[in-house]
């Protein structure tokens, strides 16, 4: 076990700091020994000392923090309040970032005040302690997705056997070793050095031993612990043997409470570098997350060796809000590294479980917003509906919401605006994009009086294989009938244009005689495809019904029709949506073909767009009235009326049909 923080010699104990710049400088100079940023962040200790003496009378701390809003501190010197301490007593500038003076101050009160520490990450803290100026300002998210410091040894601490960052404050107090624990450059799996559980090789030694290092943490937060091991088996040096070994996460509260702890046993490891890992979830009040390696019961022979350890967050590209129960009271929530603000979390009208619901905009802005992806984002993908709720039945004010991306969590580009959301059915927004570089993806409500509802949200990895085309960013060149590429889609022979668009732009596809085709080609999808979606509708140069084929190829030679839609006869857009599975390899094809007889006929969908009117080849018999509201219809409105005994629909004639699906409501 590992012990408790209490029984480890030190004046008091801090919170956050974490990553800390200790270069030292020829020439450097200060009438101060140690220098110190204390804030409430950290309960307000002056010890130890987490600034660097980087010139004369200069120095500098890298801190790692987590959000806070609002947060203050001094700059005080030597680990001490009975030392100089410096605050403020005339600010005036409280955003970050900040570049001003500050004052001898002594007692409590004239602290330094920031307004904005909203993201988490890297901060950058200077200060002179002769001209008194100082700044403040936000560096970067954390350098890598591993969170630890000296991941691999190789920096050594007060002595060969011990290891910077890995040793009680040495150069801060969130790390140390216990036990027969040392640093070693037997067989480093990379470098040159790796940490070690030693044997009890003499009557002294103690038959236990380990290492932890910890990380802030809040709530939610998924993490997961990693490294390569290798235990000495062998007749010279081993076997190495012990009642108990593991690798661990443990999270503690504010106070250091241990909270939850989950391990993996490391028992089974040889002489051969192995990979282990755990995860676990940070429960409510954690504030800190540490990683353990530790061994006990331990015989006389080797040693457990470890090398290349992680403590990474798990940033979930998929938040589907069921593990939200907590946050049923409207206000800013923070949890899975996600932030909902201001709204909550409803299992009223709910797409699965739980879904948020982002309250209207009153002077500020209500949003979703997902954490920073250090790889990039790439399809955006989610649903969404108005947010009434019952008793009322059809909504009177439609809502709008909005898109965006920033690479820094402060600049935000517009990627997407959707208005007049009244539907309450679930719709599905899917949008493009392609950002290998680090981002943020936000969804804001901006207008109207009622909630949003979004749920089962998807952010893909970045991809060059494009998954959605809406045709709007189609270069002007496709605009003439022709053969036309463009980001891996191939279109043969059509045309880009905003004639008759659904949105932007669209596809128009002509027709080609009995025999043959048009069509559009996807790139080729090395993971297969699953739900297809499109819209489609007959141009406005015919009266004749067009006839589309989906097509799928493994090899871009041999095709198979997988879906036909038929008998297209109306101007407006109706969508097509069929789920598929099929994970292997595979091109994929929507092709214009010439429509034959009515006995082929096949109607994939219909949703009554003619409302009282009789699609083509249907027959209706009392049907004299629709209902035209989102509430009741199905996907799309209008809902044929059945409002009298005898009241009946017969379809055209189908060849060889499979099944019949549709939406019933009682009124």
């Amino acid at each position: 076990m590992i012990p408790d923080r209490s029984d480890v010699r030190r004046p008091g104990r801090w919170l956050p700091v974490l990553l800390i710049s200790l270069a030292c400088c020829a020439g450097t100079a200060s009438a101060y020994t140690h220098m110190s940023v204390v804030g409430d962040w950290q309960n307000w200790n002056p010890y130890p000392a987490n600034m660097s003496n980087v010139g004369a009378n200069a120095w500098q701390g890298d801190l790692y923090l987590y959000p806070t809003g609002w947060t203050r501190f001094k700059f005080v010197a030597d680990q001490t309040w009975s030392s100089t301490q410096w605050g403020e007593t005339d600010q005036s500038d409280f955003l970050l970032p900040i570049s001003a003076t500050a004052e001898i101050v002594a007692g409590s009160g004239n602290d330094i005040l920031v307004s904005n520490l909203t993201s988490y990450g890297i901060y950058r803290f200077t200060f002179n302690d002769s001209t008194r100026a100082y700044t403040i300002q936000y560096l970067s998210e954390p350098p890598s997705t591993n969170y630890l410091r000296n991941a691999g040894f190789e920096k050594q601490g007060t002595a060969a056997e011990k290891a910077w960052y890995w040793q009680w404050g040495v150069p801060d107090p969130h790390g140390d070793t216990w036990g027969h624990a040392d640093r070693r450059n037997w067989r480093a799996h990379s470098g040159f050095w790796e940490g070690t559980i030693e044997a009890k090789w003499s009557a002294s030694d103690p038959d236990y031993g380990g290492w932890w290092q910890e990380v802030p943490t809040a709530a939610g937060r998924i993490w997961e612990a990693s490294g390569w091991f290798w235990a000495d088996t062998n007749t010279i040096c081993g076997p190495w043997t012990a009642a108990v070994a593991e690798l661990k996460i443990e999270f503690y509260d504010a106070g250091f409470a241990q909270l939850l702890s989950v391990a993996t046993g490391l028992l089974d490891v040889a002489e051969t570098w192995v990979f282990k890992s755990v995860r676990g979830t940070a429960p409510d009040g954690a504030a800190w997350a540490r990683i353990v390696i530790y061994a006990s019961g331990m015989g006389n022979k080797g040693s457990l060796q470890f090398d290349d350890l992680a403590l990474r967050p798990i940033l979930l590209r998929q938040q589907d809000f069921s593990a939200w129960e907590g946050f049923t009271n409207s206000g800013c929530h923070h949890y899975q590294d996600w932030t909902l603000c201001t709204g909550r979390v409803t299992r009223t009208n709910a797409l699965s479980d739980y879904s948020a619901s982002i309250a209207p905009p009153d002077g500020f802005t209500n949003y979703i917003q997902s954490p920073a992806y250090p790889e990039g984002i790439g399809q955006i993908y989610f649903w969404y509906r108005h947010g009434l709720e019952p008793p009322a039945v059809e909504p009177t004010n439609p809502v709008a919401f909005r898109v965006l991306k920033s690479a820094d969590g402060t600049n935000w580009t517009v990627i997407a605006t959707v208005t007049n959301v009244k539907n309450l059915v679930y719709q599905p927004c899917s949008i493009w994009q392609q950002d290998s570089t680090s981002h943020i993806v936000r969804i804001e409500h901006v207008s109207g009086t009622d909630p949003l509802l979004i749920d089962d949200i998807s952010i893909r990895d970045p991809s060059d294989i494009r998954r959605v085309m809406d045709f709007d960013d189609w270069p002007d060149d496709g605009t003439n009938y022709g053969n036309h590429f463009w980001a891996g889609w191939e279109v043969n022979t059509g045309r880009i244009s905003t004639i008759n668009a659904d949105s932007g732009k669209s596809l128009e596809l002509p027709p080609r005689p009995t025999g043959s085709f048009n069509y559009v080609l996807s790139p080729y999808f090395d993971d297969g495809y699953g739900e297809i979606r499109f819209r489609y509708a007959r141009g406005t140069n015919s009266e004749s019904p067009a006839r589309l084929a989906l097509d799928a190829s493994a090899d871009g030679t041999n095709w198979d029709t997988i879906a036909l839609v038929t008998n297209i006869t109306s101007t407006s857009y109706a969508q097509f949506q069929q789920y598929f599975y099929v994970p292997s390899g595979s091109w994929i094809r929507i092709c214009n073909l010439v429509e034959t007889g009515a006995s082929s006929t096949v109607r994939i969908e219909e949703h009554f767009d003619g409302g009282t009117t009789p699609p083509p080849g249907w027959e209706f018999n009392g049907i004299t009235d629709t209902y035209e509201s989102d509430a009741y219809s199905g996907e799309n409105s209008p809902a044929l009326k059945f409002d009298n005994t005898g009241d009946y629909v017969l379809t055209a004639e189908f060849t060889s049909p499979t099944n019949l699906t549709f939406w019933l409501r009682g009124a």
